[in-house]
């Protein structure tokens, strides 16, 4: 039988935490953290988990956002430095959405930095939800990153309807900010990252009718490959 999947966040996942936050800052309460991130997480589901460790982050890490976000990206790896990595940074992700929302071009920077190590695609939603003409400014940029997982972060994160995650109910009303950067890596050469674009075209048919009224060939092309 297969590991339930919220064994994905484990209390090995919360020392791990705990030491490399430890590492770069060495005022942070590695015991305190750990046991309010430990606290009845055996009896949690994998959401609820990682909430209640982004909530011993709120306990334990800086009430300054930009000194949290100082510690958070000292944490991630780095050239030959060992880091956070994989399911760790789930409840980072939803810290930096909870407290960054007030610190937008920081929080979407190390979200962009984030995203090699897992993904940072359930963070970056809180921010377009926010103001998506400002997050889908910086986004877009991002679809010319010579990181493909930061190239597919800006197709996935603006996923209308992405699964497990918060809707956008304004790209789902209205897609077509969205079609430039749909349109900009349609041919990724990353299948990885074409996919995610399929995924997007998917969620929301109401972009094959924009695409064709505004004469996006490409577009409906990709949707129809991937369909």
């Amino acid at each position: 039988m297969a590991d339930p999947l919220k064994n994905l966040l484990h209390p090995g996942v919360v020392l791990e935490l705990a030491k490399h936050l430890g590492r770069y800052a060495p005022a942070f309460d590695h015991d305190r953290f750990i046991a309010l991130a430990s606290d009845g997480l055996d009896s949690l589901e994998l959401m609820q988990r990682s909430l209640r460790i982004r909530d011993a982050l709120f306990q334990t890490l800086p009430e300054d956002f930009p000194a949290a976000a100082e510690i958070l990206q000292h944490a991630l790896p780095r050239d030959i430095t060992p880091g956070l990595t994989g399911w760790a940074l789930l409840p980072v992700n939803q810290f930096i959405a909870a407290r960054g929302l007030d610190h937008f071009e920081l929080s979407l920077s190390l979200l962009r930095r984030l995203t090699p190590h897992f993904t940072a695609e359930f963070g970056i939603r809180a921010f377009i939800h926010r103001d998506q003409q400002r997050a889908l400014a910086t986004i877009s940029g991002w679809t010319g990153d010579s990181n493909h997982h930061v190239r597919r972060l800006a197709s996935e994160g603006t996923r209308p309807r992405l699964p497990w995650a918060m809707r956008l109910p304004e790209l789902i009303r209205d897609p077509q900010p969205i079609l430039p950067i749909l349109g900009a890596l349609i041919d990724d050469p990353e299948e990885y990252v074409r996919r995610s674009v399929a995924n997007s075209l998917n969620d929301t048919p109401r972009i094959i009718r924009i695409s064709s009224r505004i004469s996006s060939p490409r577009i409906l092309t990709a949707h129809r490959r991937n369909a």
